[in-house]
């Protein structure tokens, strides 16, 4: 889903919890300031 608006070269926060991988865009934790999500059982 985010392929279709999120560029090759954007910058991410990586997090790796337990084998379990995310990234979440830059921008868009600039304008949104947070993070709902659950990895690694967390």
């Amino acid at each position: 889903e985010a392929g279709k608006w999120l560029g090759g070269n954007e910058p991410v926060i990586a997090l790796e919890v337990e084998g379990e991988v995310r990234a979440y865009p830059l921008q868009i934790l600039i304008w949104h300031e947070i993070v709902n999500d659950e990895i690694g059982g967390v």
